[in-house]
């Protein structure tokens, strides 16, 4: 929404929003850590591949993104579906360290 606007002093988080990461650089970087194609973390039906949440996941926390804008890129998805997915890989990163470290090299990527 504010995408190529100035944005306003008065926004407390305004910095975060102008620094906003696009969910296409989010898709591209998720891929690449987690080695797979970009298509692949799109598809609706990638049973046992932890790309597609943990895209989701990054996404929803750092594209400023509504969850029903998410649920569309990601093919449909029913806005309270995204929140579901995030739930549980952040649930299953408190307890599979690798892929909480591949979703924070992730985020390091996405942030700058």
């Amino acid at each position: 929404m504010l995408t190529g606007k100035p944005v306003s002093g008065e926004i407390v988080e305004g910095r975060r929003i102008e620094r906003a990461a696009t969910p296409e650089k989010i898709i591209e970087t998720v891929a690449r850590v987690f080695g797979t194609e970009k298509e692949e973390v799109l598809q609706k039906r990638s049973r046992g591949c932890l790309a597609r949440p943990a895209a989701l996941y990054v996404v929803q926390r750092y594209s400023g993104l509504r969850n029903e804008e998410i649920g569309k890129i990601f093919g449909g998805l029913h806005y309270s579906a995204v929140t579901k997915a995030a739930s549980r890989l952040q649930e299953l990163m408190r307890t599979d360290k690798i892929l909480r470290e591949k979703v924070e090299d992730v985020i390091s990527h996405v942030k700058t």
